[in-house]
């Protein structure tokens, strides 16, 4: 699944959204919170533009969280993979 970052929105909530999709759950009942694998602060202040500020050079984070592997890119894009999908 491909999920773009809507106006408005952050990467951190795009990416509990989305992997809550996948589950077919509610946010609040996915196995983990994304702030027990990484800083959801840090991740939306890195892909986050800064006004009058050059842009950092095309960044990129991939991690894992709630059996998903996520990707999140420069243009906005997070990708969110099942683990299980990965591996086979």
């Amino acid at each position: 699944m491909i999920r773009s970052v809507a106006d408005g929105d952050s990467v951190s909530v795009t990416i509990v959204e989305g992997v809550a999709e996948c589950e077919r759950c509610q946010p609040n009942d996915l196995p983990e919170r994304l702030a027990d694998v990484i800083d959801p602060d840090a991740l939306d202040a890195l892909f986050t533009p800064k006004t009058g500020q050059a842009a950092s050079a095309d960044p990129m984070v991939r991690f894992t969280f709630s059996g998903y592997r996520i990707t999140v890119t420069d243009d906005g894009h997070v990708q969110i993979e099942g683990l299980t999908k990965i591996n086979a």
